[in-house]
């Protein structure tokens, strides 16, 4: 699969689009709703079969736009023209995947809006010293389970 071009009339006015490493149940789910506000949105992915599957999305699918690639190489990055993005956020079930797409993307190509998923808690405050936002499924998951134990 490869990238296409969207229209930016359809982006809410804003040309600039969302990245999103990962076309598992996190990142398309994302993608549908960064879509349904209107973002024109690049999922990123190394598996073609889950970038396939973004063809049977019907909400929006016109904004949603699958890449058979890998977000932690450059060229791969600079490809789905990365510099005309404000927002990458990576959904693998790979932390350092997670990572090192986040810093190239932060780093190298200077998107300010970057978004990393992890589990790995010992490593948040190093990525958070970076300027990368952190969002640790383990630790919501767990807060979510002591939540609803509590609602009983």
């Amino acid at each position: 699969m490869t990238l296409k071009k969207t229209p930016d009339s359809k982006t809410n006015g804003n040309s600039k689009k969302a990245v999103i490493v990962g076309c598992g149940n996190y990142g398309k789910n994302l993608a549908i709703k960064l879509a349904e506000s209107g973002k024109q949105v690049v999922i990123i992915d190394k598996n073609r079969v889950a970038l396939e599957s973004l063809s049977e999305l019907s909400v929006h699918s016109d904004l949603i736009v699958g890449f058979l690639g890998d977000a932690t190489l450059s060229d791969d990055l600079k490809e789905i023209e990365i510099l005309d993005t404000d927002l990458f956020i990576a959904t693998t079930n790979s932390d350092s995947i997670n990572a090192l797409a986040v810093q190239k993307a932060k780093l190298l190509f200077g998107v300010d809006n970057v978004i990393c998923l992890i589990s790995d808690v010992s490593k948040q405050k190093l990525y958070e010293r970076l300027g990368v936002k952190i969002v640790n499924y383990s630790e919501i998951i767990i807060e979510s389970l002591i939540h609803s134990s509590l609602e009983n």
